[in-house]
C-alpha cells in the first residue's frame, strides 16, 4: 500500500541533500574567491607605486588570515557534502543535522574573525 508519510520522509531527505550541495557549491564559490583575491593580492606587491608594494610587509601578514579563510571555505564544503552523503545514505536527518549543529557555530566564528580581516585588506587596497 501507498504510504504518504514515507513519500514525505523522503521529499524531506532529498530537500536537506539539496540544501547541503548548495551549501557545498557555496563554500567551493567563497573558497575560489578568496584564494583569486589572495592572488591579486600577492601579485600587487611587485607593482611599483601600488598600495601593495607599499604596505607588502602588513599584507603579507593578512595573506595568512586569507588563506586560513580558504581554509574555512573548503573545510566546511566537504563536512556539507559528507553530511549530505550520510542523509542519502539513509542516516536519520536529525542525527546528521545534530552533528552539523555544533560545527556550524564554531566556524560561524572562526569566519567572521578572518572574514573581518578580509574586509580590513580589501578596505586598505582602495583607499
Amino acid at each position: 500500500m501507498f504510504d504518504m508519510e514515507d513519500v514525505g520522509k523522503e521529499h524531506d531527505r532529498e530537500n536537506i541533500v539539496r540544501d547541503l550541495m548548495d551549501a557545498v557549491q557555496s563554500m567551493t564559490t567563497c573558497e575560489n574567491d578568496v584564494k583569486e583575491a589572495t592572488e591579486k593580492i600577492e601579485k600587487s606587491f611587485g607593482v611599483q607605486g601600488t598600495i601593495g608594494e607599499d604596505h607588502k610587509s602588513l599584507l603579507l601578514t593578512k595573506i595568512e588570515g586569507l588563506k586560513r579563510l580558504a581554509g574555512l571555505y573548503r573545510v566546511a564544503s566537504e563536512k556539507y557534502e559528507c553530511a549530505a552523503e550520510r542523509v542519502a545514505g539513509g542516516v536519520s536527518e536529525e542525527e546528521v543535522l545534530a552533528e552539523l549543529l555544533p560545527y556550524n557555530i564554531s566556524l560561524n566564528d572562526q569566519m567572521s574573525s578572518e572574514i573581518n580581516c578580509y574586509e580590513k585588506i580589501l578596505i586598505m587596497l582602495k583607499a
